[in-house]
């Protein structure tokens, strides 16, 4: 639409799913700058929202630094009342099967933490969220393991799956140029 002047009134096709569209040039409005008046208060919200969010993550980093100093889950839960946040417990899970009620977005945390460790907050709409590692068991994946064997096989049969059409296709297409 930009493209379109007096001169050129109609653009080339535009395809857009099943249907094809022509625009064409009904009027020209000039381009302008707006009053102050005119967009004061979208300023002053954007600016508004945009001081809040660097006020919140500047809390957020003071926050997490003062948690992550607790020595212990029960020192992290003290001092999260202390600072008015809301804790909650999750028993034993695993990574592949998160407690029920967990934000499965926070499950990422888990991965770069080690035991007794504090994330960096998390912004999820108006709330901000860490997680706090009390206890973390890493299985002994060896060459050995049957859960490795069992997911490399896995692996090796989707990949066969993946490959082995296109091997053959690239067969078919080199016999086809060979014989013309």
């Amino acid at each position: 639409a930009f493209k379109l002047v007096p001169g050129r009134f109609y653009s080339e096709p535009v395809n857009q799913g099943d249907t094809t569209y022509i625009l064409f040039l009904n009027e020209e409005i000039e381009g302008s700058i707006p009053s102050l008046d005119e967009v004061k208060e979208k300023v002053v919200a954007d600016f508004t929202e945009a001081e809040l969010n660097r006020l919140r993550d500047e809390y957020g980093d003071t926050l997490q630094e003062e948690l992550a100093a607790a020595s212990d889950e029960e020192n992290f839960n003290a001092l999260a009342a202390e600072k008015n946040l809301s804790t909650t417990s999750y028993a034993d899970f695993k990574a592949s099967e998160p407690a029920e009620g967990l934000d499965r977005s926070l499950l990422g945390s888990f991965s770069t933490l080690g035991q007794g460790e504090v994330s960096d907050m998390t912004s999820r709409g108006d709330k901000g969220y860490f997680v706090y590692v009390s206890k973390k068991d890493v299985p002994d994946i060896g060459i050995d393991n049957e859960e490795y064997k069992s997911n490399l096989e896995a692996l090796r049969n989707q990949y066969r799956m993946v490959t082995g059409p296109l091997f053959a296709e690239t067969l078919i297409q080199n016999g086809l140029q060979q014989n013309q």
